[in-house]
């Protein structure tokens, strides 16, 4: 047997390997075996051109709305963007949720949601009148009665309240503890449910259920927002770092420099590195004495030459003006005066190298 697109059954070759599945997604469909591409194809879903497309229990998920061609969103944002968020933006179809779940411990919070021009899958076939009798509606319960009982009821999550069902014009409520797939009735205007879903609408109990969560919209706003003041914060951290890199590498560039143009200098006296002053001595060990801008230490050159090292304090800011000194004095050559052999300026350090004289003193 075989079947149309309506899913009538037609008589087909023997021959032809056919077989009927109810899937996971609610669909009864027909399948054939191609011989030619040697797989199952489906030739009929046999209940569709009854129900439709929305009329699958699943086919949007829970609390989800199917709209025509089976198209899923949550319910209008405008509307109730505080009470629903989408499970997964990218898949509609896993429906929807309440960004406040129900707590029976705080029922006096809860409140019931009518929603406009919306049905629900359990009604969605061409009904007749047999077909409108099985269905199981309290129909002694008026309006208002059945949007009480949902109410005082805990684990109702729905009141569906029928008029004009059938041929017979059946009226009833219907109360549901879990929400399967909604109906959009904009296009056809014909209303034969009224929906009422149940929320959490207190904003204290948003604290006080540990359960609750954000929707992803919502988490995706924050992680942009913490993203976005991570990297602003980022870039000005390396902005402060990066103009201290480059202003510290200008000052060494222009110390460099002066240094640089001081050795240039005429008659310039030689210039000692602090290691070169503390070994030649040892290591400031010999004490000659002490004025009013340093201590005196005996030396020895390399060649033996003695020499006095005064170590001068409160020069180290003042580089500039310490080099200026030294080519100076550096520069004066006369019989009653200690001649400057060199000096030190590496970085803190500030020492001057005299001729050793005997009885001579260097507080000039």
């Amino acid at each position: 047997m075989n079947f149309t697109e309506l899913g009538n059954p037609v008589l087909c070759d023997q021959n032809n390997k056919t077989f009927v599945r109810l899937d996971t997604d609610g669909h009864l469909k027909a399948y054939e075996w191609d011989e030619w591409n040697w797989n199952w194809t489906v030739t009929a879903d046999l209940m569709t051109s009854d129900i439709g497309d929305c009329g699958y229990p699943m086919v949007c998920g829970n609390y989800g709305l199917c709209s025509s061609h089976g198209q899923c969103s949550c319910l209008e944002e405008a509307i109730y963007n505080s009470t629903f968020w989408q499970i997964k933006s990218r898949q509609p179809s896993l429906g929807c949720s309440l960004v406040t779940p129900i707590s029976c411990d705080h029922s006096q919070y809860h409140t019931l949601l009518e929603l406009k021009n919306t049905s629900y899958f359990y009604f969605n076939f061409n009904i007749n009148q047999s077909l409108s009798k099985n269905f199981n509606l309290e129909e002694k319960l008026a309006l208002e009665d059945c949007k009480t009982s949902c109410l005082k009821n805990c684990s109702c999550k729905v009141a569906l309240f029928a008029h004009n069902l059938g041929y017979d014009s059946r009226q009833g409520c219907l109360l549901l503890s879990e929400i399967f797939s909604l109906i959009s009735n904009e296009e056809t205007m014909h209303e034969t449910v009224a929906v009422f879903l149940k929320v959490q609408k207190s904003p204290t109990t948003q604290n006080l259920i540990p359960s609750t969560v954000n929707s992803p919209q919502k988490k995706s706003r924050q992680v942009k927002i913490i993203m976005g003041s991570s990297l602003g914060a980022f870039f000005v951290l390396f902005f402060v770092v990066a103009s201290c890199i480059f202003f510290f590498k200008k000052k060494q560039e222009s110390e460099d420099f002066d240094e640089f143009f001081v050795d240039q200098v005429p008659g310039m006296p030689t210039r000692f590195s602090y290691e070169e002053l503390r070994a030649m001595s040892s290591n400031f060990n010999d004490k000659l004495g002490e004025g009013g801008f340093g201590s005196v230490f005996q030396g020895t050159l390399s060649n033996g030459t003695k020499v006095a090292v005064k170590c001068l304090n409160g020069f180290g800011q003042v580089k500039k003006s310490f080099l200026a000194e030294v080519e100076t004095i550096g520069n004066i050559h006369q019989v009653n005066l200690v001649r400057l052999i060199g000096f030190c300026d590496e970085k803190s350090y500030r020492l001057l190298v005299y001729e050793y004289m005997s009885h001579g003193s260097l507080d000039t």
